[in-house]
């Protein structure tokens, strides 16, 4: 009896586990800076939930070539802000997984 409860209790955390992360994607992009053309290497990226009153969820920093991804933890809607020279620039972030969203500072 105690082993199939096990069994049960093991096998409903790995579904419950499963569909977790079943819900998360990633979302890439470009952050490009509009003035020069040039990416942006170095900007502050961050997930932002809108439900939730605007908390950060996901960080990220963009690399040498602009570069950046984040982990959408969910099915809420978000907005990603990049930093670039201590101003702050949103977008909508992409609903479900469509890569490579472009952003221009």
């Amino acid at each position: 009896m105690k082993s199939t409860q096990l069994f049960f209790r093991t096998f409903a955390s790995i579904v419950l586990l499963t569909a977790a992360f079943a819900q998360a994607t990633t979302i890439t992009g470009t952050v490009t800076n509009k003035t020069t053309g040039k990416p942006a290497a170095g900007d502050p990226v961050v997930l932002v939930d809108v439900q939730a009153g605007m908390g950060e969820v996901a960080h990220a920093t963009t690399d040498g070539n602009g570069g950046y991804s984040l982990v959408e933890p969910g099915n809420s809607p978000y907005l990603v802000r990049v930093t670039h020279q201590g101003a702050g620039y949103f977008i909508a972030a992409p609903e479900g997984a469509t890569p490579a969203q472009h952003h221009r500072v």
